[in-house]
């Protein structure tokens, strides 16, 4: 540890502790704005000094930032905080660029991330890229006026994600009517409980490459429940889905509801693309879902459910498949509909 101070105007301190090293300056005559300098992860010694700002930059093999969030909201207003949000001034204010090797954010893990921030008068900008997906967020500041958080994904590989993955079946086999595990639903609740309130879009969700679609929708949080709606797909195979989902506390407990009505001039696209065994091709289909289960909207469980499925298949072409219905409509997988919905929510921070 060294430093230099100059009575009155500066303090300088530049050091090393292990892996981490900084290189900070403090302005001491009255008025004077927060430090400048660099804090930097996984390098040997100080690093180099910076005319202004404020810089956390490195790498990093591994990161939970659901660890440090409690220190942050007991540090960051003492760290040049002002009335209205972010620091008082732009070009002075804190920024990060980190790579980690394996950024795991709830039930999420990304590999090879690349997180650069800065904070703005209203809050924090985001913008990350990682091998699964790539994109912006936008965090409001705890003084700022009260708004959702904006996630803006350029790419989502939707099949490298974890409860994605989980959910793949061999394209040489029927989709099987399956649920998540008890233990799993609980994970998925607790990460979509405690997510704020979130305005999603997505502009490429893709499949191992293949790209199926843009996605938006929207998560708002209520004083019994939460309420997902303006879910809008459009996809392969001219493919619209459109639909709400809700939970809520009632009479009986905590209970979830989701609607949807999907329009397709060929789902057989989009399910292959999923690597799905589809048991038509080509063939138009107008379906409507609306089901109620109890328990959280991470909770759905076609054993649980009630409701009703209305299903319309134009003319096209039956694959070869076993004779029985249950042959043919075994694409509707409602235990994977579920995970994948949790799935999607899994890119914004709990």
């Amino acid at each position: 540890l060294e430093g230099t101070l100059v009575q009155g105007r500066s303090l300088e301190v530049r050091g090393s502790a292990g892996a981490l090293g900084f290189n900070l300056v403090q302005g001491l005559a009255r008025g004077a704005a927060q430090p400048r300098g660099r804090i930097r992860l996984g390098g040997a010694g100080a690093p180099p000094a910076l005319d202004q700002g404020l810089l956390l930059d490195g790498r990093l093999d591994a990161l939970d930032p659901g660890a440090w969030m409690d220190w942050w909201e007991g540090v960051a207003p003492r760290l040049g905080g002002r009335e209205g949000g972010g620091p008082g001034v732009p070009g002075e204010a804190p920024g990060v660029d980190l790579q980690v090797g394996r950024l795991t954010l709830g039930q999420l893990v990304l590999d090879e991330a690349r997180i650069r921030a800065s904070p703005r008068a209203d809050g924090w900008d985001l913008q990350v890229d990682t091998e699964q997906a790539a994109g912006r967020l936008h965090l409001p500041g705890p003084r700022a006026r009260p708004a959702p958080v904006d996630l803006a994904l350029s790419r989502l590989d939707l099949a490298s994600l974890g409860a994605g993955s989980a959910a793949r079946v061999p394209a040489d086999s029927p989709v099987p009517i399956t649920n998540p595990t008890s233990d799993s639903r609980e994970a998925v609740s607790a990460s979509l409980e405690s997510l704020p309130d979130l305005d999603q879009r997505i502009a490429d969700l893709n499949w191992e490459g293949t790209r199926l679609g843009r996605l938006r929708l929207e998560l708002r949080r209520l004083p019994q429940g939460q309420v997902l709606r303006g879910i809008e797909f459009e996809g392969l195979g001219e493919t619209r889905v459109t639909g709400e989902a809700s939970a809520g506390d009632g009479p009986d407990g905590q209970g979830s509801r989701l609607t949807l009505e999907l329009q397709s001039a060929d789902t057989g696209v989009l399910l292959q693309a999923m690597d799905y065994a589809a048991a038509l091709s080509r063939a138009p289909v107008d379906a409507r879902l609306d089901l109620q289960w109890p328990g959280p909207l991470s909770a759905l469980a076609l054993e649980d459910s009630r409701g009703s499925l209305s299903l319309e298949v134009g003319a096209g072409q039956l694959l070869a498949v076993e004779p029985g219905v249950g042959r043919v409509l075994g694409f509707f997988n409602f235990g994977a509909l579920g995970r994948r919905l949790s799935c999607l929510l899994y890119t914004s921070p709990s």
